[in-house]
């Protein structure tokens, strides 16, 4: 056999192998992303539906504190006392600031959500329903 013909069938078969080792690399490259973006996909959902399940506990404690708070400010507003017609006997001296830091915790507590949503959109210059 020809030196020169055994030298080219030996690198024919040389990069015969080192494609299909490449391939099987890539192969492995591939089917190892594929398991990764799959794994995080599976984990983000999870992720997901944590947060959603976060923000859902977080709203209805927000809603329970607001709603506990409302009952002393409407008994504190002097609107609602002269309603029910009891004038003067549940009034006490600073009681229009206590009535004013309740309301205010309701505000700021419950609607922490809105406002933050609201400096989101602001800072990123784009206001909005979303």
């Amino acid at each position: 056999m020809n030196h020169t013909k055994l030298k080219t069938e030996t690198h024919h078969y040389d990069n015969v192998a080192n494609n299909s080792l490449h391939e099987s690399r890539i192969d492995k490259k591939t089917h190892e992303h594929h398991h990764q973006h799959i794994h995080q996909t599976v984990h983000n959902s999870h992720g997901h539906h944590d947060h959603h399940s976060h923000m859902v506990a977080d709203f209805r404690q927000g809603f329970w504190f607001a709603l506990a708070l409302t009952v002393p400010v409407l008994v504190l507003s002097p609107m609602i006392q002269q309603f029910l017609g009891v004038g003067d006997v549940l009034r006490f001296s600073n009681d229009i600031y206590v009535l004013l830091l309740f309301a205010s915790m309701i505000f700021i507590y419950g609607g922490y959500p809105f406002l933050k949503g609201m400096l989101n959109e602001l800072r990123a210059k784009s206001p909005g329903m979303r």
